[in-house]
């Protein structure tokens, strides 16, 4: 993220498991209550509150400029967000505020250890090439032998 979207951001976080009610800033509710470790809560000079806690800190912001959205948690989209039917839904619905009609949403996953470069040599031990390369192989095998 680019040093002009991170000046005077504050990223805060509670302490705990915590039964959590999302809302939008009017008070109208997201989805049901979900249970969630250490909620965090992201605010700061040009970043708009989409979605808040029931404290009224930013969960999900946008930022005025750019039109770019940041989930200060990412466990209410991970699998542990999702183990359960309340958490589900509330992806779901996070997922349905920021997107466009008929226009996919991009996760940005690189500052977790996502980035993958293309390397070739990981490719051919990788399903579904790993089979012709262990074909291969055992011709190799096969046509060295006396």
């Amino acid at each position: 993220m680019g040093g002009h979207l991170r000046r005077g951001v504050k990223l805060q976080s509670r302490t705990g498991r915590e039964t959590v009610r999302l809302k939008r800033p009017d008070g109208a509710l997201l989805a049901a209550p979900i249970e969630i470790e250490n909620l965090r809560a992201w605010s700061g000079p040009d970043w708009t509150p989409i979605i808040v806690d029931d404290q009224d800190r930013p969960v999900l912001v946008m930022h005025a400029k750019t039109q770019l959205y940041v989930l200060a948690d990412a466990d209410l989209l991970s699998t542990h967000g999702l183990k359960t039917l309340n958490g589900a839904r509330t992806a779901v619905a996070l997922l349905d505020i920021v997107r466009s009609e008929d226009a996919p949403i991009m996760f940005d996953l690189t500052l977790h250890g996502m980035q993958r470069t293309r390397n070739l040599l990981r490719l051919m031990l990788e399903p579904p090439l790993l089979g012709m390369t262990l074909v291969l192989a055992t011709l190799e095998v096969a046509a060295t032998r006396p």
